[in-house]
């Protein structure tokens, strides 16, 4: 006997499930079919592997819960989603927006009945409060009135204290996406008053909201902290071996490293860096030779070895043209442009610090090169979870220097009991 779950079994509103369909979704992923029917009734704290409607799943449980005649100056937002940076923030709004295209208010839909039509949209409002982007256009957004509110923490949070046009006190969900970086010490004290000030204007409007936790990392330390914010939060948290994303084939490569004998005593030197990083690009060409690769991702620890990669393959003549970089020291429209190229697929190759490790959605990425392994071991889960999406079959390949970094590996091998096997050219 069946038990499959479709959309329309959520109870869903009609122009929502319209949406969903049109975006591409057909049945409910696991994690939506857990996620959405709590969404909106009490807190949801959800862990789920990189690539399985994370996004959606929130997106959709918001949407159900958004009264789209409910909207104005003085009003404010049903909804605030944060992300911790403004591309992911850019992605979520994108979707969402996607998701909601048929959701009108019921002004609108009796001027469609009776055959009038005004300029005005009476579709769904939102407004991305992001740092960079143009205040005077944000606060225009917020004083004109939106049901859900995009941001970052430090743009969201300028524009409820300092600017005081965003108004909290009809905000029923807060969503926390990438939640265990929002609840890091560079994000965590104003993640704090942003909730607080919520907290604080829903009383006084007798009224109550519930917060939402999503990423595919969450350790012990984040947890322990919702317990002083969240009010018997549905969970679903996911054992260690679960989180490294079992769709995902992890290879390694060890390199003879100069400083095998001595990385324990001093740093290394610029040149042994250097021998270390020429050793692993001859080798990614070499690879480049063999095997006929699609999109690709390459990460870096430093912005200084994404730019002494990028260089290396800007003076091959073979490689220069299907390379592309992007990094935190870049100009935003350089940034942006090269980020664009890759994306829709003018580029191939992107070389990256991990900017691009969290939450970012690119389709059709067949491998995640880790040209040096990342010292926190939740990075290197969101690193290749960039591959592998929606159910796809994903490859990652870690670049080992040394014992230092076989070291790193071994960690993250321990702590996620997961297989990293020695790599064969065949493998790929």
């Amino acid at each position: 006997m069946s038990t499959s779950v479709s959309f329309e079994s959520l109870g869903l509103p009609e122009e929502l499930i319209r949406g969903i369909y049109a975006r591409g979704y057909n049945d409910p992923s696991p994690i939506q079919q857990k996620s959405i029917p709590h969404i909106g009734d009490k807190d949801v704290i959800i862990q789920a592997p990189s690539g399985n409607g994370k996004t959606a799943a929130f997106g959709i449980g918001i949407l159900k819960n958004i009264d789209m005649n409910k909207v104005g100056p003085k009003i404010g937002p049903q909804a605030i989603i944060l992300a911790p940076t403004r591309k992911l923030a850019e992605q979520i709004s994108n979707e969402i927006k996607c998701l909601g295209t048929y959701l009108k208010s019921d002004k609108n839909k009796t001027e469609r009945k009776s055959g009038f039509r005004r300029k005005t949209d009476n579709g769904l409002k939102i407004s991305i409060s992001i740092g960079k982007r143009n205040l005077r256009e944000n606060i225009r957004e917020l004083e004109n009135g939106v049901h859900i509110v995009i941001g970052t923490p430090g743009r969201v949070h300028d524009m409820i204290y300092n600017r005081k046009k965003l108004i909290t006190k009809n905000v029923r969900i807060l969503c926390l996406d990438e939640a265990d970086e929002m609840l890091d010490f560079g994000f965590l004290d104003c993640v704090e008053e942003i909730y607080m000030n919520i907290s604080d204007a829903t009383k006084e409007n007798s009224s109550t909201f519930n917060t939402l936790l999503f990423s595919a990392t969450l350790n012990k330390k984040v947890l322990e902290l919702t317990e002083s914010f969240m009010n018997n939060p549905y969970k679903h948290i996911l054992p260690k071996e679960d989180v490294t994303l079992k769709g995902i084939l992890q290879y390694y490569i060890p390199f003879y490293d100069v400083t095998e004998k001595t990385y324990r005593r001093r740093r290394r030197n610029r040149k042994e860096i250097e021998e270390i990083n020429q050793n692993k690009f001859d080798c990614l060409m070499d690879i480049f030779k063999c095997c006929s690769l699609g999109k690709l991702i390459i990460f870096t620890n430093q912005n200084k070895t994404a730019d002494w990669l990028y260089n290396k393959f800007m003076k091959n003549e073979l490689m220069a043209e299907a390379v592309t970089i992007n990094h935190s020291n870049m100009d935003d429209d350089l940034k942006n442009k090269n980020y664009d190229d890759f994306l829709k697929d003018k580029k191939r190759i992107l070389i990256s610090s991990d900017i691009n490790a969290r939450g970012i959605d690119i389709q059709k990425i067949e491998l995640v090169i880790n040209f040096e392994i990342p010292k926190n071991k939740d990075v290197y889960v969101h690193r290749i979870g960039r591959s592998g999406r929606f159910g796809r079959k994903g490859k990652s390949l870690s670049l080992i220097g040394g014992t230092n970094e076989m070291r790193l590996l071994n960690n993250i091998k321990d702590y996620y009991k997961c297989e990293i096997s020695s790599f064969n050219i065949e493998d790929l």
